[in-house]
């Protein structure tokens, strides 16, 4: 299994790289987004960082010019790390504590509620050994192994909303921003709960010939048969969720926490033969075992 490091060449992944450089299998990947005119020395420098480490490099070139956004340069340097994975490979970033605060309060601004709190954990495949230090800790790391980095230019721009919200973290009490962080472990902790506990859902997803006529309420063959007992047996927080993707894949409409946590109950408690009843057309049957959800095309 190879270990992709991405290497940027700034103190973070230059000390991931230090921490990982006797690692079998280990890849030293550097992105050259072409935003800044000299962007080609942080290329070099990563390169030479691999030589010096006995490493294999790999160089992606991006050319997205000076006006690019960080959206469209975070999506190009994705693309290009994953594209040197096989099945089996891990991309390994240098991600920290402060990483995941700055998220948390960037995710809450563009208005994500709670979900804003779930960061970097949104791929099996990705790695983040560093996800327990703090930056602090960091230059300190660096400095006790005298290691060379380089400054990224763009870390002092105002135009970049991460560079705003670092700047004013600043300003904040560190046990504050340290709460803020643990509490957005124990969040992607239970989004880890909710995908594993999610995965046990759609594996019983089963296809059956509709018990509905067609037309009327536009089905067409096809219903979600979840067992009862898989939502019962989870914490509510963790099985509102999975049963929130159930009913958006399913009916292709939201509810709010009350009508899922009304749905929860009455899936747990309703006698076989029932049905719960979505507008005049639309209702979900209760068996012993399950609860059956027409699916709308």
């Amino acid at each position: 299994m190879k270990k992709i490091l991405a290497v940027s060449g700034g103190v973070d992944s230059v000390v991931m790289l230090h921490k990982m450089r006797n690692g079998p299998d280990a890849v030293v990947a550097h992105f050259d987004h072409g935003i800044r005119e000299n962007s080609g020395e942080d290329a070099e420098f990563v390169r030479r960082l691999a030589e010096e480490y006995g490493l294999p490099f790999k160089l992606g070139v991006g050319k997205l010019g000076a006006g690019a956004s960080e959206a469209v340069a975070r999506k190009a340097r994705w693309k290009f790390l994953f594209g040197l994975c096989g099945d089996d490979d891990k991309v390994y970033t240098a991600h920290h504590r402060d990483d995941i605060a700055e998220t948390v309060v960037i995710n809450l601004l563009r208005g994500t509620g709670w979900r804003g709190l779930a960061v970097l954990g949104e791929n099996r495949r990705v790695s983040r050994p560093l996800i327990a230090m703090s930056k602090s800790e960091i230059y300190r790391y660096a400095g006790e192994n005298e290691l060379h980095f380089r400054q990224d230019q763009t870390n002092n721009e105002e135009d970049y909303l991460r560079n705003r919200v670092r700047e004013k973290l600043r300003d904040i009490p560190r046990e504050v921003v340290e709460k803020v962080a643990d509490l957005a472990n124990k969040q992607s902790e239970m989004e880890d709960e909710i995908e594993i506990l999610g995965l046990g859902v759609f594996r019983q997803v089963a296809r059956m010939g509709s018990v509905f006529r067609p037309g009327k309420i536009g089905l067409d063959g096809g219903l979600y048969r979840v067992d009862r007992r898989l939502l019962a047996d989870h914490p509510k927080e963790i099985s509102r969720e999975v049963l929130r993707t159930v009913v958006s894949s399913s009916m292709r409409r939201s509810l709010t926490r009350k009508q899922l946590d009304k749905l929860l109950d009455d899936i747990s408690s309703l006698q076989n033969g029932k049905r719960i009843s979505f507008g005049k057309d639309y209702f979900i049957e209760i068996t012993r075992d399950d609860a059956i959800f027409p699916i709308l095309y």
